[in-house]
């Protein structure tokens, strides 16, 4: 399956708001983002970004 160049375009997004790899899937019309963290401290600073309440 070749991938969609824009979901590169928005991984690259996500990563640079994030602070981490982001990885995204799509098959039709459902897809999974996946956010990878390396710790408990990371992955509460990614749940703040998400949130809105920090920058990445």
């Amino acid at each position: 399956a070749t991938r969609e160049p824009c979901l590169a375009v928005l991984e690259e997004q996500l990563q640079h708001t994030l602070g981490t790899k982001v990885r995204i899937t799509k098959r039709k019309k459902r897809g999974n983002i996946q956010i990878e963290f390396y710790s408990q401290e990371e992955l509460e600073r990614i749940v703040k970004v998400i949130k809105g309440e920090e920058q990445g």
